[in-house]
């Protein structure tokens, strides 16, 4: 069995969520493989941001959003609902 430690991050003075989860995927166990060493690098999905810039500039009308808050605002079908569990002690 493994543990994935985490533990609350509190930030004073912030306004909308100024508690948040921090997970250690890096911890492990004397003579154990972390959650980090055990995962296969894959390539990097992150766009080049020069394709980004220029891309923004071509059209008359750009659009920018923040989805930071997005995930907990999706509806999940009830089959679905405990794939997306958060554990917290």
């Amino acid at each position: 069995m493994y543990y994935l430690p985490h533990q609350a991050i509190k930030k004073e003075g912030r306004v909308t969520t100024s508690t948040r989860i921090v997970f250690d995927a890096a911890s492990h166990q004397a003579n154990e493989l972390s959650l980090n060493d055990c995962l296969r690098p894959g390539p990097n999905l992150n766009p080049n941001l020069l394709d980004v810039l220029i891309n923004f500039r071509l059209n008359r009308v750009a659009i920018s959003s923040d989805i930071r808050q997005a995930f907990l605002q999706i509806c999940l079908v009830d089959k679905q609902r405990l794939r997306s569990v958060f554990v917290d002690r």
